[in-house]
């Protein structure tokens, strides 16, 4: 159970974080699309990076250490992206949290399946990750609405 709510809420958070990430440059640094679509670029390459860096994790720590470390950065740069600071200083610590925040979903989710992986015998395996697939989803959906529940809430 406490496995099935870290994917809702990593992703969760992950779609909480890209639905909220136009509004909030739009507004507090004045970006337009050019700059947000460099944004956007940067989510690819913190994504790719994670999921690369995670089988070489796992390989020298195990799985927990690493997922630890994924959820603490993860939360710690999520409370840091959306402080309303004005300025481009401050709109490099919100690109640079933001980023923290994919890096550490991203570094996550390999590390919970894996987890799951060896915790059931291999004829459950099929329908955990089909599980996980829709848990994820789940997340993406109440993030889409809390996302827009907190800028609604920010004006």
């Amino acid at each position: 159970a406490g496995l099935c709510v870290g994917i809702v809420f990593t992703f969760m958070t992950l779609q909480t974080l890209l639905v909220l990430w136009p509004l909030f440059v739009k507004r507090h640094y004045g970006w337009g699309d050019h700059e947000f679509s460099l944004l956007l670029l940067g989510e690819s390459v913190a994504s790719a990076a994670a999921l690369a860096l995670s089988p070489i994790l796992q390989a020298r720590f195990g799985t927990r250490y690493p997922r630890a470390f994924a959820l603490a950065l993860g939360s710690l740069a999520a409370g840091a992206a959306f402080l309303p600071q004005e300025g481009a200083r401050h709109a490099f610590w919100h690109v640079a949290a933001s980023l923290g925040v994919v890096f550490g979903v991203m570094l996550c989710d390999p590390g919970l399946q894996a987890e799951a992986s060896l915790c059931l015998p291999r004829r459950h395996h099929g329908r955990v990750f089909g599980l996980f697939s829709s848990l994820k989803a789940i997340g993406g959906m109440l993030g889409n609405r809390v996302g827009t529940v907190l800028y609604a809430s920010s004006l």
